[in-house]
């Protein structure tokens, strides 16, 4: 008589496959009494006070925390395609060009992308 193993009777199903991305709304046209930097309530109730956060509003003078959306189940799709949210690093430069010492020039920080040509925004890592 052959001896078995008791561990091949201890086969796990398999996990199910992960929900595939739900399509979202088309976003609202924009409430005109409503200031351009405000953000909606629902990511409001998210922010984590911060002393101050100034509850998501942009050009307070503080910033927000929010929760991140970790997961690629969690992420936000549109048209098949996964949309990124993040910072875009600039900074106001005077223009040399000009006579007006008033003019200021916008300068965007872009690096080359390691996957193909082109330019894109770099990941912001802020400790």
């Amino acid at each position: 008589l052959p001896i078995s193993s008791p561990h091949k009777s201890l086969r796990l199903p398999l996990p199910p496959p992960p929900p595939l991305p739900r399509r979202i709304a088309p976003r609202a046209p924009p409430d005109p009494t409503r200031p351009t930097g405000q953000r909606d309530g629902a990511q409001e109730g998210r922010a984590g006070g911060g002393g101050g956060g100034g509850g998501g509003r942009a050009g307070q003078g503080s910033m927000c925390d929010l929760v991140a959306r970790t997961g690629r189940h969690q992420q936000r799709y549109e048209d098949g395609r996964r949309l990124v949210a993040g910072c875009i690093p600039f900074r106001y430069r005077a223009d040399e060009t000009s006579g007006d010492e008033q003019k200021k020039v916008v300068e965007v920080l872009m690096i080359n992308s390691q996957s193909g040509p082109g330019l894109l925004f770099p990941k912001v890592l802020i400790l």
